[in-house]
């Protein structure tokens, strides 16, 4: 059984889905406004592909997911759901040199923090060290493929750095599958947690 990309996300309801793809839809209009066709060269995350990924697992062999699954079980044990805000526009690394647009994920009582650092603690014995970079929750807009349009882009960021996409609640969580393909990647659920209310 050959390797699969894997990755734990939180799965996310599909308002979410939908008033994420309008903020994208709004953002290629300031793209192509009055003509000015900026020409971002972005590539835009599919509403199916978009998830709050808590723990990116890489290739992994077909012997390691029933050891994942036993984690996801295990956390799932104390798993509650988690109320989140959506909010504030930015980019990887930064603004001013966008690489990966996001929108902003706020959560008052630190549990997904605690949720992410106990995926950490749990799966570092079967060999998934722990995140090296801080945990910062977000979902992801777009890739920005060159630095085309770069200015216009820079202040559409700039414009709408104060959005907000209300309140969710969120009360699954998944293992997820990537499929790369030449059209992007396919996502799919390997296994999946609900939360005990």
């Amino acid at each position: 059984m050959e390797p699969q990309r894997l990755f734990i996300a939180l799965d996310l309801p599909q308002a979410i889905r939908q008033a994420v793809a309008e903020l994208q839809e709004r953002l290629r209009e300031v793209e192509n406004h009055k003509g000015l066709h900026a020409n971002w060269n972005i590539t835009w995350t599919r509403q199916e592909g978009m998830h709050l990924t808590l723990k990116f697992l890489g290739e992994v062999e077909g012997k390691k997911v029933p050891g994942i699954q036993a984690v996801l079980t295990e956390v799932g044990r104390v798993f509650r759901p988690i109320t989140i805000q959506i909010k504030g526009l930015g980019a990887f690394p930064s603004s001013r040199a966008p690489r990966v647009v996001w929108l902003g994920i706020e959560e008052s009582k630190g549990e997904l923090d605690r949720l992410q650092k106990r995926l950490d603690e749990l799966l570092a014995p079967l060999g998934f060290l722990p995140e090296a970079r801080e945990f910062h929750p977000h979902l992801t807009l777009g890739r920005v493929k060159s630095p085309n349009g770069r200015d216009s882009l820079v202040k559409a960021l700039e414009d709408q750095k104060t959005v907000r996409l209300g309140e969710w609640r969120l009360e699954e969580l998944d293992l997820m599958q990537s499929t790369l393909q030449h059209g992007g990647a396919i996502y799919s659920k390997v296994w999946s947690i609900k939360a005990s209310n």
